[in-house]
């Protein structure tokens, strides 16, 4: 038997749910209508000898039965009287005993002309064990289910995902679905993979979470990839029902994502799902990284990306729906009753919902209390308004007024860094904070920072490795930052001092390559940090340094310390080994060819090429490389000859997998179908940045090792049957009609807000 509580319902959708049992169990088309205006009645049905039944619905789990019984007493029996029903049936979502029944029969007498016309939850769960449909029918009703919530709550794979799973079934209580929800979904289930991207703030990792929780109520596992793709690769199971869940997969800049190759891989993995019925891929982004993604790199134009996209954007969303995202965050807030009333007086809540900064997030602020405590109710509007008008600054009034300088400071250098970070590594910035700036008073211990950071400003989670990380609470504290304090170069250089990480610097250069760093403050701050590292010792060079060196190269006009401190690195670069990132120092080997730091006629350089002539490579690594051997061999030669020996080795092992991922050959299931040139015009397009060009020979060479029969074989193998389980999402009470007139709809808002 189910066993609800109804938590999950605001009044609202109690009241529809009861009018929908109740029309199958009295086999009755049951009237709705306005809540308050119509006397307190939520339902009405005639019976054949005319006699008029009424229906009162109270959801009053927040103020519990002794709170219920006064209410009844005081002011809904004179309703009832006035109305004098033939019948009236009351119905609670609150547990009702015989006692309280018979108290209630009596207080209505003769309206209520059994006990069983009073409803209390116990009776709508056993109505509902005998309709099921009418479960499915309630979304947020049927994911509480015993059954279903046991399947969701077994859902996830590992650590991480089973903290991502708690966290949205927590979240869905507040979820209003919309028509995002169910063009989202049907992309998702047509493609097997949807690319939610947005604004900030428009609600697209709570519609990628909810959509999660879909597929989870239907016997997937959840998978949360928090870095790269390796981690869903590790756990891919062909024989079992998975969706693969990337929150922000380009990161807070798509630099990152461009050198680590992650354009090439997602469009691999997207190929791979999409082949597999039982697989489902939610990625989520900002539009405007995307774009400017798409801008440097055309891996996803070129592999018709963007079909997988679905765009959500406030401007989509009818006045309706965002009255009820509102309302349900009210209904489910910790907001006090003289709050709400200010909301609620003058019908102030259409002004937040025709707002014209109206977004998901801002709405959750503003109905948070513990982010505003202090704030009287006389002073609430005002902050609405100011929230609403200035939302940048909902994150410096937490930065700057809720939290101490040290915890800002550490919330700053995570902005930095520019990606999630260990606790391990937070705590060492955070030491480092304590000796490198002075602070007043007695400071916390990092354990107790960190734990007051969380949850306001900072996210917590466990990595694969069950490892504990950090990240900012919202993508949009980094907004703020970037905008308020990125310009202060004395300040900047002091937090990454103490950060120490190379991804700082690199996350730097991206800022200024999207515009949000001046070149010139960029190079100021470049300059500073150079100074710095010059002064440290060359026996245990970081790739902070490294990384600093690389980008000062380019930008920094050099003193003479500096120059002298090249040319030492430039002797200590035989002694740089992998741990420093193979591309990496092979890029600075090649800044120092073309800033002159290094000769090719140096016996050095002959030994730095026989080093790594011979490396193990990915293609970014054989780009760099293929530059430093044509600087000593512009002609060709043995080295050359090397290069070009390893690098066809290299891609002749890989190109079967490589042609698979990028689905060259999909829908290919006879060795005579296969065109030889799309499989050299794959090669051929892996090559395009080397310097030292491969012939059509050499060509030939790594496709004849492409293995078509097992590429035939893995085709058969991914056949699918595309008939799927029908998904039954909930009816939404017409808010996908959006040709409402705009005065309809309003009064459809007041409705919704009406107090019964």
């Amino acid at each position: 038997m189910t066993d609800y509580n109804f938590t999950n319902l605001n009044d609202k959708d109690f009241e529809v749910l009861v009018v929908d049992l109740l029309s199958m169990h009295y086999m009755q088309r049951i009237e709705r209508f306005k809540s308050g205006k119509d006397q307190g009645i939520d339902g009405r049905y005639f019976e054949v000898d005319g006699g008029e039944v009424i229906i009162q619905c109270k959801h009053w789990l927040k103020s519990g039965l002794s709170t219920l019984m006064s209410a009844l007493k005081n002011t809904e029996l004179a309703k009832v009287n006035k109305l004098a029903p033939s019948k009236y049936i009351f119905v609670t979502s609150l547990a009702l005993s015989k006692a309280n029944k018979t108290k209630i029969m009596s207080l209505f007498s003769p309206f209520i002309v059994s006990e069983s016309d009073i409803w209390g939850n116990e009776d709508l769960n056993t109505l509902l064990s005998s309709n099921p449909e009418l479960e499915k029918k309630h979304y947020k009703l049927w994911l509480t289910s015993t059954t279903v919530l046991t399947r969701i709550l077994n859902g996830a794979i590992e650590g991480r995902s089973q903290y991502k799973v708690e966290e949205i079934n927590e979240s869905t209580k507040k979820y209003a679905m919309t028509l995002n929800h169910t063009e989202a979904l049907e992309k998702l289930e047509s493609l097997k993979t949807v690319i939610i991207k947005g604004s900030p703030g428009v609600g697209k990792t709570t519609l990628a979470e909810q959509l999660c929780q879909s597929y989870l109520a239907k016997g997937f596992k959840l998978c949360v990839i928090a870095h790269s793709l390796t981690e869903a690769e590790a756990i891919y199971n062909p024989s079992e029902k998975q969706v693969f869940y990337y929150d922000d997969f380009l990161g807070r800049n798509y630099l990152d994502a461009i050198e680590h190759k992650q354009d090439s891989h997602i469009v691999e993995f997207i190929n791979r799902i999409k082949k597999d019925s039982k697989k489902r891929f939610i990625l989520t982004t900002r539009s405007n990284i995307l774009n400017q993604g798409n801008r440097l790199t055309d891996t996803f134009t070129l592999n018709k990306i963007e079909r997988n996209e679905y765009e959500v954007s406030v401007t989509n969303l009818s006045m309706l729906e965002k009255a009820y995202i509102l309302y349900n965050h009210i209904w489910f807030s910790n907001l006090p009753e003289p709050f709400i009333e200010e909301i609620y007086k003058d019908s102030k809540y259409l002004k937040i919902v025709n707002h014209k900064n109206f977004n998901p997030r801002l709405i959750a602020f503003i109905t948070d209390y513990e982010r505003f405590v202090g704030i009287n109710k006389s002073e609430y509007w005002e902050y609405i308004l100011s929230t609403l008008n200035n939302p940048k600054e909902i994150w410096g009034k937490v930065l700057d007024s809720h939290v101490d300088l040290i915890s800002r400071d550490l919330v700053i250098a995570l902005t930095i860094h520019g990606k999630a970070i260990t606790e391990n590594s937070l705590k060492d910035i955070y030491n480092s904070l304590k000796k490198a700036v002075y602070y007043t008073g007695n400071l916390r211990r990092f354990e107790e920072t960190a734990e007051i950071l969380t949850g306001a400003l900072l996210n917590r989670t466990i990595n694969t490795e069950n490892n504990v990380e950090y990240d900012l609470f919202n993508p949009s504290i980094a907004d703020y930052v970037i905008s308020t304090y990125l310009s202060d170069i004395n300040y900047i250089c002091k937090i990454i001092s103490c950060i120490k990480s190379h991804e700082s610097v690199h996350n730097l250069n991206a800022l200024r390559i999207f515009g949000k760093l001046e070149k010139e403050t960029y190079t100021l701050i470049l300059t500073e940090l150079l100074d710095d590292i010059a002064q440290h010792s060359l026996s245990n060079v970081s790739k902070y340094e490294l990384e600093i060196v690389l980008k000062s190269l380019y930008f920094v006009n050099p003193t003479e310390s500096q120059v002298k401190y090249f040319n030492e690195l430039a002797n200590f670069l035989p002694n740089l080994d992998y741990h420093h990132g193979k591309t990496r120092v092979l890029e600075i080997i090649q800044a120092f060819i073309e800033n002159e730091v290094l000769n090719v006629d140096d016996e050095l350089y002959s030994e730095l090429l026989n080093k790594w002539i011979s490396a193990p490579l990915d293609i970014e690594g054989y780009t760099s490389l293929s530059y430093l051997v044509t600087a000593v061999e512009p002609f060709g030669g043995t080295y050359t000859d090397s290069f070009k020996y390893h690098l066809i080795e290299s891609l002749a092992e890989e190109i079967t997998d490589d042609i698979i991922n990028n689905g060259i050959l999909d829908n290919i299931y006879d060795k005579y179908d296969v065109r030889d040139n799309l499989i050299h015009d794959h090669i051929k397009s892996k090559l395009l940045d080397l310097d030292i060009k491969l012939t059509n020979d050499d060509i030939n060479e790594i496709a004849m090792h492409c293995d078509i029969e097992e590429i035939i074989n893995y085709n058969k193998e991914s056949e699918v049957d595309w008939n799927q389980d029908e998904y039954e999402e909930a009816d939404i009470r017409g808010l996908s009609n959006h040709s409402d007139s705009k005065s309809k709809e309003i009064d459809q808002i007041h409705d919704l807000f009406e107090k019964g």
